[in-house]
């Protein structure tokens, strides 16, 4: 089917007046003349008279058929076509001259100057353009931007599909988030993810820094386990491994009794009793016991007590009721023999108010630092 016009009312007016001013020798079969072929599809030749006719039925009438419009027009090839009343057929009404074409029902001359793609005026085309190029309204082939899927980075044609924020970089046409961990060990990176994370202990702090967590839960002293404390003892307590302030104890050179703490520096012997920290020995006086007391001293000359308390055999020192018979390594002679022998501690022999021996009546009652004293 030729290409239509539907707008046929005065373009096939005009042609059909045209027709009949430009073919006069139309008249009959075999004549010619004009533009106008020979005749139609159906073989008859189209007159003035007829032309006219499909104008005033083209304007007055709308055929029912399925063919075409009475009077409208259209182009096959390079050729006007016109559509012939009965509404079945095409009759060849032009051909267009030169560079000229047909479209849409009339001759058209394509205009390309300057142009190297897009229409031609005619329903033509004055060129294409290549991959990646568009067509200008001017007609020209220009650099396509393409941004389809890309907020950021260069649209192929130099400039910018879009920019990023600050804290941002492009990368492949989309914004990323720079991750920030200058300075830092710990905490977020700024784009959801972490510079690093603190050991036992420790807690990140606001500036990314890994920090110690000072620990006194329960500990009234010593150490935080951060460099610090978690305090101090008073005097004369100290601080015990658990953290608490516990007393000292205080037993120095004492052998029994408190220790300053409720507890005990020692005890005494069943002998003994605890005085000032000393366990002293309970004795009864002139017994054997050890103890050198006043009834011992006098034994030489009261009788009784235990003169052994109060001498050393072997000591270099006779003395008290030892005897050479006794002790000669420590008497050379024997008290009352008349002779002092060497450190013979004898007042019938060697009389001597000092020594610490009361050894007869007569230095009792002469010499009371001897014998008095206990």
């Amino acid at each position: 089917m030729p290409a239509q016009n539907r707008h046929p009312a005065l373009t096939a007016y005009l042609l059909a007046l045209s027709l009949a001013l430009a073919a006069p020798a139309c008249t009959g079969p075999g004549g010619g003349g004009g533009f106008f072929p020979q005749g139609d599809a159906s073989g008859a030749d189209i007159v003035a008279g007829d032309a006219a006719a499909a104008a005033v039925d083209a304007t007055t009438a709308t055929d029912t058929d399925t063919g075409c419009e009475p009077g409208e027009t259209g182009c096959d090839g390079d050729e006007v076509v016109v559509c012939e009343p009965g509404g079945q057929s095409w009759k060849p009404v032009l051909i267009c001259p030169g560079v000229q074409t047909c479209a849409g029902g009339a001759c058209c001359e394509p205009s390309c100057d300057g142009r190297v793609c897009g229409p031609d005026g005619c329903g033509g085309s004055c060129g294409t353009c290549g991959v990646g190029l568009a067509c200008s309204a001017q007609g020209q082939c220009d650099c396509a931007p393409s941004c389809a899927g890309r907020e950021c980075g260069d649209d192929g044609c130099g400039t910018l599909c879009g920019t990023c924020g600050d804290d941002e970089v492009c990368a492949g046409g989309v914004c990323e988030c720079v991750p920030d961990c200058e300075g830092r060990a710990c905490g977020p990176d700024g784009c959801g993810g972490s510079c690093g994370t603190c050991g036992q202990g420790t807690t990140c702090g606001a500036s990314g820094l890994c920090a110690c967590v000072p620990s006194c839960g329960g500990r009234a002293c010593g150490g935080d386990g951060c460099s610090g404390s978690c305090g101090s003892c008073a005097q004369g307590t100290t601080c015990s491994s658990g953290g608490q302030c516990a007393c000292v104890p205080a037993c120095g050179e004492r052998e029994c009794g408190d220790d300053g703490c409720g507890g005990s520096c020692g005890s005494c012997g069943a002998d003994a009793v605890c005085s000032g920290g000393a366990c002293e020995v309970t004795t009864t006086p002139g017994a054997c016991d050890g103890t050198c007391d006043l009834l011992d001293k006098l034994a030489g000359f009261l009788g009784g007590g235990c003169p052994e308390d109060c001498t050393t055999c072997g000591d270099h020192v006779c003395e008290g009721p030892e005897t050479h018979a006794s002790c000669p390594a420590d008497c050379a002679t024997s008290c009352g023999d008349g002779t002092c022998g060497s450190g013979e501690r004898c007042t019938a022999d060697c009389p001597q108010c000092g020594d610490g021996w009361c050894l007869d009546l007569t230095e009792l009652l002469s010499c009371s630092s001897d014998c008095l004293s206990f």
